[in-house]
């Protein structure tokens, strides 16, 4: 019965053709292009593929989610093995939120290849609901590491320095040999002090040196020599300190420290910002504005430095005689 619903002409399972194309939505427009599942049983989506290739049967929804679920089961196995294979794994821990204010956690594995390649892999990103705490996310990440039986070889993990991430080190203790538990990292500010003094606690945290007595300079020269390379990751081993301060955050802080030295700054990046701000929350705002200087100002991001680069810049492009007459005219 179903396959007189089909029809004749159309393809079977099994048809080459028929694999190429359902591999090709799935991979390439599903999961690339991050069109919703439910793509295959809409009407104009079906209409178009008749067209494309009127032999094409359209897959279900149901095949569709059976499909993704094979291939990140495949994926999974084979980053399995490629840790195994690993000598040592690190990992590195975001946490996000998005413009519904949604959080999620992002776990990045980080690990060298036999011929001493690095290779990153996403590890984990999943939602993160309830409040942030300490424990919570140390479990996670503790029971992901056991998930991919990695804890013999786990060895590093790079945060920022939010207080929550500086503390759920102490719930990941377990993962680390008792005599390396003792790193200056592991020791964070008192639970009742304030998040701000966690932070200025860490922004002095210096970067890790992976070896005091190799320091090899990228000059052009042959590859290390084995020699050299275990003498590096010996040193490495050696070291106490567990978690590595993420640079990009680090360097968010500097920037927002040096910010507040340079007083001459505040009116002018005020002035930016509040005007980035009248361009996205007022339609009519941003079209007299667009019709004026034929260009948009950015808003910034607060984990971001650069975004206040970026918005001083367009905002330093402007026409300074129209960018007066247009705020007058507008009465700010």
């Amino acid at each position: 019965m179903s396959q007189l619903s089909k029809g004749p002409d159309l393809y079977n399972a099994t048809n080459m053709t028929q694999k190429q194309l359902e591999n090709a939505i799935v991979n390439e427009l599903i999961i690339s292009g991050n069109i919703p599942l439910n793509v295959v049983e809409t009407t104009w989506f079906r209409n178009f593929m008749k067209v494309v290739h009127p032999k094409f049967a359209m897959p279900s929804r149901r095949k569709v989610i059976n499909t993704i679920n094979k291939a990140y089961d495949v994926k999974r196995e084979a980053l399995h093995d490629k840790l195994s294979s690993a000598d040592a794994v690190s990992l590195t821990l975001d946490m996000w939120s998005d413009r519904r204010m949604r959080s999620y956690m992002r776990v990045t594995v980080h690990c060298l290849s036999h011929d001493m390649q690095p290779e990153t892999w996403l590890l984990d990103m999943s939602s993160f609901t309830g409040s942030h705490t300490a424990e919570k996310i140390g479990n996670h990440c503790v029971s992901l590491v056991d998930d991919f039986h990695v804890r013999p070889k786990f060895s590093y993990i790079v945060t920022d320095n939010a207080a929550n991430m500086l503390k759920a080190l102490k719930s990941m203790s377990e993962l680390f040999p008792d005599d390396r538990c003792e790193g200056d990292e592991l020791t964070v500010e008192d639970e009742d002090k304030q998040s701000e003094e966690s932070q200025d606690a860490t922004r002095d945290d210096p970067v890790h040196q992976a070896a005091d007595e190799i320091t090899p300079e990228d000059n052009g020269e042959e590859p290390l020599s084995d020699e050299t390379v275990e003498i590096i990751l010996s040193n490495s081993a050696k070291n106490k300190r567990l978690r590595l301060s993420c640079g990009i955050h680090s360097l968010q802080l500097v920037i927002g420290d040096g910010f507040k030295h340079a007083k001459f700054m505040t009116p002018i990046m005020s002035m930016a910002s509040r005007l980035a701000n009248m361009i996205h929350t007022s339609g009519l705002f941003s079209d007299n504005f667009f019709a004026v200087f034929n260009n948009t100002i950015p808003r910034t991001n607060n984990t971001r430095w650069n975004s206040i680069y970026i918005q001083l810049e367009a905002l330093s492009k402007l026409d300074t005689a129209k960018l007066q007459t247009f705020l007058t005219e507008q009465k700010l």
